[in-house]
């Protein structure tokens, strides 16, 4: 056989290897909330799967696998793989980590980010570091502003040492709204922003809201209003 045709029998047999493989992964997809949007690209660099991981398939395959499989569940969700200040499970709309394989998609498609691309991320929310401040000598949760506001306030807080930290909004009712922030963070001064959205991305009502800051036993509560 020609040098030429034994390479091009070689080149197809390679390309049908790698897309038996992408393809023998790809029911991963399906192994976490809403992971058809992004497909492949939620654990890939390459859309179409196979080849090198980005952060957050990294992260899968590190610590959330069994038997090949992903395993979905709060840890998972409350982690950030992408460093982008959104936790995997905000990014997948499930920031709990409640959803499990067979149920139906949670939250709004539409809002769903890649938890493997930090230039991937919601809009409207987000936590950023304020710089040039000195270290802060307590925790401490600010009133957000403008209050009142429409469509859009800011929350800022500050940590004295590096902590765990849950920043969420809840109605009167004390039912969760839309979790800002989770994860760990350095000592320091931070700001969020809300654009009166829930987690499925539907506006909210005027009305009073709490924002709360939960740092180990520590919790402070600052009292919002949305007007339209």
């Amino acid at each position: 056989m020609k040098k030429w045709l034994i390479g091009i029998v070689l080149l197809a047999f390679s390309a049908l290897l790698t897309a038996s493989l992408a393809f023998g992964y790809a029911y991963r997809v399906d192994q976490m909330p809403n992971g058809s949007v992004n497909s492949c690209a939620n654990c890939h660099i390459r859309a179409s799967g196979g080849g090198a991981r980005n952060d957050f398939g990294s992260l899968v395959a590190s610590k959330y696998l069994s038997g090949g499989d992903v395993v979905w569940g709060a840890e998972l969700a409350k982690e950030d793989a992408d460093k982008d200040e959104f936790t995997n499970g905000q990014e997948l709309q499930d920031p709990d980590g409640n959803w499990r394989i067979g149920n139906a998609a949670p939250g709004n498609a539409a809002l769903v980010t890649n938890p493997g691309d930090a230039s991937s991320k919601p809009a409207g929310t987000g936590v950023i570091p304020i710089a040039d401040r000195a270290v802060p000598e307590r925790i401490h949760l600010f009133q957000n502003y403008p209050n009142p506001f429409n469509p859009e306030t800011r929350i800022r807080f500050e940590l004295d040492r590096p902590a765990e930290v849950l920043l969420r909004v809840f109605n009167l009712q004390g039912h969760l709204v839309r979790s800002l922030a989770g994860g760990r963070y350095s000592a320091g001064s931070f700001e969020a922003a809300w654009d009166g959205r829930d987690q499925h991305g539907v506006m909210m009502g005027s009305g009073i809201y709490l924002c709360q800051l939960r740092s180990g036993d520590r919790i402070e509560v600052v009292r919002m209003v949305l007007m339209k």
